[in-house]
């Protein structure tokens, strides 16, 4: 069944130029004169985005990890603790995270920090912050972001370490680390914007963040202040995006369309569903298809729409799915997985070659989700441009919830934490 898989994306791929995780191509939004080189960044980013998504593993490669990873361990257990005092700590501290013994690896990175001189003192600060999360110590991850903040120059690095520490934090149920989260959004945003305001990108010692990133993460901020009925500072920050998007080089730049459309999602929520019901043809478990149809009044709704190229889609749709089940709210809200032909081909026409790979994926998730193959006029108005996206509607037909999710524990808690948000 996964050879069939592999083949058969395989032949989507060849068949269909335009398969990719976004699909912006498709939706209406105002034009932007790129360059050619920044029109052609803009054309590879489905590419690029499934190799780099975090799970984008061929069954070898999970074989292989599992393999590094307990090899890792091996060599972790034998090696520490580490009596030398030299940068070798360093290198221990990476192997014991690649184990997973997080405390052998806190262990030695505590002890790096504390040489008198060191060659990877902000790179040892993000390694500690991320031991500090496999621990689940939340505050304790805080205060490394709080050194590097305070001691090093913002860049790239810092910015996705105090990502990963937000990301933990909101998949957690305890007070204090919201608390956390709270904070690091705070302080994150000013050079978030300021970043925005210059042009919009972050470098790193081998990463970067562009401006559709750095736009997504602003938005989060303005989310978590509109939730906590701030309004009017949530529309300052909005307003600002705005501002740096429709100034060079970011009015440009590959980025333009994708911060239009985060704009759209994050307008989009509070207000009334623009459909009511959503018409398309259903795959069974068994491969049948039959007409179906998705129902957004009456009962919570969450709408995953997913891609093939997207590697973490069957993943978001199983995680939501158990959580659902274990929270016991399986009966109040309704869970739909939805593509589209154009989704995966970049086109709205009927294509064997998407639908048999679709009836293949069709196993790798629970028999109980619908899976709804849509109209793409009707999942784009939306604003999905990058696979997976979450859409949560509740009974009256209000938008609660409508962003990409990455899969990541966050990512999967904010979806249901806006199960719970108030409807007006």
């Amino acid at each position: 069944m996964k050879r069939l898989f592999v083949l058969c994306l395989a032949q989507v791929i060849l068949q269909a130029f335009g398969v990719g995780q976004n699909a912006s191509n498709n939706l209406q939004m105002s034009p932007t004169k790129m360059s050619p080189g920044e029109a052609y960044r803009y054309s590879m980013q489905p590419f690029v985005d499934a190799r780099q998504a975090p799970n984008d593993y061929t069954d070898a490669d999970k074989w292989a990890w599992g393999l590094s990873i307990a090899r890792a361990k091996e060599q972790c257990a034998g090696l520490a603790p580490f009596k030398e005092q030299t940068e070798e700590l360093l290198a221990l501290g990476k192997l014991c995270l690649l184990g997973q013994d997080f405390e052998s690896a806190r262990a030695a990175l505590i002890a790096y920090l504390g040489l008198p001189k060191m060659a990877s003192a902000e790179e040892a600060h993000v390694l500690l912050a991320r031991a500090f999360l496999g621990l689940k110590w939340i505050s304790s991850a805080e205060s490394q972001m709080q050194s590097l903040m305070s001691v090093f120059p913002y860049d790239a690095d810092i910015h996705l370490a105090i990502d990963q520490v937000i990301d933990a934090a909101e998949a957690s149920n305890n007070p204090m680390d919201t608390a956390v989260m709270d904070r690091l959004n705070d302080q994150q945003l000013p050079f978030t914007l300021k970043a925005l305001a210059n042009g919009g990108s972050l470098k790193g010692a081998d990463i970067a963040v562009d401006a559709s990133t750095l736009a997504r993460d602003a938005l989060r901020c303005a989310g978590a202040l509109r939730r906590i009925g701030k309004p009017k500072d949530a529309e300052a920050i909005v307003s600002q995006v705005k501002a740096a998007l429709e100034a060079p080089p970011i009015a440009t730049s590959a980025s333009a369309l994708v911060i239009q459309t985060a704009l759209a999602r994050y307008a989009m929520t509070g207000q009334a569903s623009p459909w009511k019901t959503v018409h398309g043809t259903a795959i069974l478990p068994n491969g049948t298809l039959v007409p179906g149809s998705a129902m957004f009044t009456g009962r919570k709704t969450v709408i995953v729409v997913f891609s093939l190229a997207a590697p973490a889609s069957s993943d978001v749709i199983n995680k939501i799915a158990a959580a659902l089940q274990q929270n016991k709210q399986e009966l109040a809200v309704k869970l739909i997985a939805a593509t589209s032909y154009a989704a995966n081909a970049g086109e709205d026409t009927q294509s064997r070659a998407v639908l048999e790979t679709l009836k293949a994926f069709r196993p790798s998730i629970p028999a109980r989700v619908p899976l709804l193959i849509a109209p793409e006029n009707e999942l784009k108005v939306f604003s999905i441009d990058a696979y997976p996206a979450a859409i949560v509607i509740g009974e009256n037909g209000q938008v609660q919830f409508v962003d990409v999710i990455s899969g990541t524990e966050g990512s999967i808690h904010r979806v249901l934490k806006s199960l719970l948000a108030p409807q007006r």
